[in-house]
């Protein structure tokens, strides 16, 4: 697992290189992954998908409390 820094957006694109490349690899246009960054999570019901395209490199328990921890500072 990476630095808990770094967000798991972050995570995803540096795994690969860059927003292009990690979209390419995930079948997502590149301003998807834009947003992510931009929210800072990926959404939940991606978790499996995500787990799946990275080979596990991110698990989707990782995907699901990266977005649990942001729908909670955004509520506090």
């Amino acid at each position: 697992m990476s630095s808990s820094k770094e967000g798991i957006v972050e995570r995803l694109i540096h795994l690969y290189g860059d927003v292009d490349k990690a979209a390419k690899q995930i079948n997502k246009d590149r301003l998807t992954l834009v947003g992510w960054r931009n929210k800072g999570f990926i959404p939940a019901r991606l978790d499996s998908y995500i787990e799946e395209k990275t080979g596990g490199a991110i698990t989707a328990s990782e995907v699901r409390v990266a977005a649990l921890h942001s729908a909670a500072r955004t509520i506090s």
